[in-house]
């Protein structure tokens, strides 16, 4: 399979039909299942690294279309977990190819726009290509470093995190109601990230690099990015906590942990690993007192 090549999700899907079969947990909720299936593949912190069980080897694929296999199948395995499908049929993963074509045109509607000189696509296979190839933005100059690449894509989890609700809804949420709980939520990412981003001891040019980098991967308009640089100064980590919504609070939190730690493994400053410490205690602590997390999930 050749993601950089037309025609690469119904490669993908003849593959995963024979390769991948998604692991049942009993007790578990469908989003601790998707969790331990998505961990080790990176798309949380915003860096790919390989597929479930790296059941497609992707360690030579561009970075580009790394990522874009993985959010696929990210997005397909919400999917098939939401409604505890764990094998599923060809007929099953054309239905969310469909589903995930409608889900996009809700939240990203100019995603799919056909430019003037651009082939229209043939079908519901080569549409959510060519959605995901433009959702994925890689910039050259970003990828450069780690932090670069970092704060380009963590917002990519969103879309799973808000296509779980999608689901749970019944795919009743309209355009608007889509988009608001996205723009909530990355508006909540934003006050994590300045929070953290305020405890480093780098100079001044360099936190408002990082954080630039970060508002620039977000959908805001110029209005609400110019609000989102403003707020960096008065952003503070009970701004975080304010943030309550169900289901994706374990998604959310889960996302938060591995923001923190991969901050806190580049961060060369003692002091300010012990104060993201803190803050990953006290995101464990908040509400969950459940015995499932000390499985390490």
């Amino acid at each position: 399979m050749d993601p950089t090549e037309k025609g690469w999700i119904a490669r993908f899907i003849e593959i995963r039909l024979d390769k991948l079969i998604l692991k049942k947990y009993e007790g578990l909720s469908y989003e601790k299942e998707l969790y331990k299936l998505l961990q080790p593949t990176g798309i949380i912190y915003g860096h790919p690294l390989q597929l479930p069980n790296n059941f497609i080897e992707t360690k030579d694929f561009p970075i580009k279309e790394r990522m874009e296999v993985i959010l696929f199948e990210g997005l397909i395995s919400a999917n098939l977990y939401h409604n505890t499908t764990y094998k599923p049929t060809i007929h099953q993963l054309e239905e969310c190819i469909a589903d995930l074509n409608i889900f996009y045109d809700k939240l990203y509607p100019n995603l799919n726009k056909i430019k003037f000189f651009e082939t229209k696509p043939k079908n519901n296979y080569e549409r959510l290509e060519k959605i995901i190839r433009n959702r994925v933005e890689v910039k050259k100059e970003w990828n450069i470093g780690f932090w670069r690449g970092f704060f380009q894509n963590i917002l990519l989890f969103i879309d799973i995190i808000v296509y779980l609700e999608d689901l749970k809804s019944g795919r009743k949420l309209n355009d608007d109601e889509l988009q608001t709980i996205s723009k909530k939520l990355q508006w909540n990412i934003i006050h994590l990230l300045s929070v953290v981003i305020k405890l480093s001891k780098k100079d001044a040019n360099s936190q408002n690099n990082f954080f630039h980098f970060f508002i620039d991967s977000t959908n805001f308009g110029k209005e609400e990015k110019t609000e989102a640089i403003n707020s960096f100064d008065e952003s503070s980590i009970d701004k975080v906590f304010d943030f309550k919504y169900e289901p994706w609070d374990f998604l959310l939190k889960k996302s938060w942990e591995k923001i923190l730690e991969s901050y806190q493994q580049h961060e060369t400053f003692e002091k300010v690993k012990e104060n993201i410490e803190e803050l990953i205690k006290k995101i464990e602590e908040e509400e969950y007192h459940d015995k499932i997390l000390a499985e390490k999930i």
